[in-house]
């Protein structure tokens, strides 16, 4: 049965007519189908004139950058990654602007050593810590930095419930393992 359907619509006056709206009906699917795209955003950091690098980030994320400060995360907002571009003249300012940030954001920290970890040409120090955020509930918290040449400093840092970091991690080492 089937057979003898696609052979008349191959060969009779009804299958002409089909195959000629075919295109327009697939055109119709796609219109109210959207096909996700498996590419990511492209997104100069930190900002659009003058990037320094560039980082790629999740399709389906928001992106928003302003003044030097890239903030992403997931429709479900259950991680933020956040980038800054520091404005210091050494590595103790940056280091100083570090601390001062991670009190801002999480002010009851634990956090550990410092893991050094090269991701094309640059080396990042990573921190990895726990702590709870202003709203009383435990985040996982990691701030990365990393200095793109001799007189720029950047700082990421990414934070969110125990679950979502794992649920993320993918998605999250995608956009540092992007960084050119």
């Amino acid at each position: 049965m089937r057979i003898s359907f696609i052979t008349s619509c191959f060969s009779s006056d009804q299958g002409k007519f089909l195959m000629h709206k075919m295109p327009h009906i697939f055109i119709m699917i796609l219109l109210f189908f959207p096909v996700k795209s498996g590419f990511p955003k492209t997104i100069p950091f930190p900002d659009q004139k003058n990037p320094l690098f560039t980082m790629e980030t999740p399709l389906n994320w928001t992106v928003e950058q302003y003044n030097s400060v890239l903030t992403v995360f997931p429709p479900d907002q259950s991680v933020f990654f956040n980038g800054f571009h520091l404005q210091v003249s050494n590595w103790e300012h940056a280091m100083l602007a570090i601390h001062d940030l991670l009190n801002e954001k999480i002010p009851k920290l634990e956090n550990s050593e410092p893991e050094a970890i090269d991701i094309h040409d640059y080396t990042f120090f990573f921190y990895y810590g726990s702590g709870i955020n202003d709203k009383g509930k435990l985040n996982k918290v990691t701030l990365s930095f990393f200095s793109p040449d001799e007189n720029n400093f950047c700082v990421f840092l990414y934070f969110g419930t125990p679950a979502a970091i794992k649920r993320y991690t993918v998605d999250i080492q995608k956009m540092f393992l992007s960084i050119r």
